[in-house]
């Protein structure tokens, strides 16, 4: 059964350490390209008027272009997993499309750490607007009810990663839990204490009290707990 996460770490961990799972990074949706909230107005614009005459969410020519370079399928994996920050926009449509077979693992991390990333193409610029975690997450909430999606945090994931992996694995369907610790030799680590709390930094403060004046976005904080 296929499933989809957004933790980097939980993926990198997978991959290099569960033989069950063969794990795909960032593949690419039919529509949309760019996110309604793009900063990048008119890309956006350009790809988001383009009509939605696809039969698949996924973009197949370009899942299989890839799947041809791939040289280290193991024959063991018998689940397929990817990542995609656009996927939150179309979970109806993949869950239509898969049916049962499908599991979404929908990631929600701290908005305020989320706006003071720094964007990795544009210096001096965030990569992610308020206004745009506000969108996705308030996107996510309208699955938590679906038994195909399970709803995590990503502090959780990085904090309490032995209970958060057992209701992972529960959820998926995956009796060992051992593979999947994220301390085993093998194991590609993304390090995570620098991205929980890096918004404290006073250099951060103005930023911080936008994020919280954004419509919707204190909402959505106390909906999963990270303000009262």
């Amino acid at each position: 059964a296929p499933f989809t996460t957004f933790s980097g770490a939980f993926r990198f961990a997978v991959k290099t350490s569960y033989p069950n799972i063969f794990t795909m990074r960032n593949i690419k949706l039919s529509f949309p390209r760019f996110h309604p909230l793009s900063l990048d107005l008119e890309r956006n614009l350009i790809s988001n008027s383009k009509p939605r005459n696809h039969t698949t969410p996924i973009d197949l020519a370009a899942f299989w272009k890839k799947i041809f370079k791939e040289r280290n399928i193991p024959f063991s994996a018998k689940r397929w997993m990817s990542t995609n920050r656009l996927s939150v926009l179309v979970y109806q449509e993949l869950l239509d499309y898969y049916g049962d077979d499908l599991r979404i693992l929908n990631v929600v991390r701290d908005g305020r750490d989320v706006v003071v990333e720094n964007d990795e193409k544009i210096m001096g610029r965030y990569a992610v607007s308020p206004e745009r975690w506000v969108y996705d997450v308030i996107e996510g909430m309208k699955f938590e009810d679906h038994p195909q999606v399970f709803t995590i945090r990503y502090e959780d994931l990085v904090q309490n990663r032995a209970q958060t992996i057992r209701r992972i694995t529960e959820f998926i369907g995956e009796e060992d839990r051992v593979p999947f610790s994220f301390n085993r030799k093998k194991a590609k680590i993304v390090e995570p204490r620098y991205w929980i709390g890096r918004w404290q930094q006073p250099q951060f403060s103005e930023r911080i009290d936008e994020f919280l004046q954004t419509p919707g976005a204190r909402e959505c904080m106390q909906h999963y707990g990270y303000i009262k």
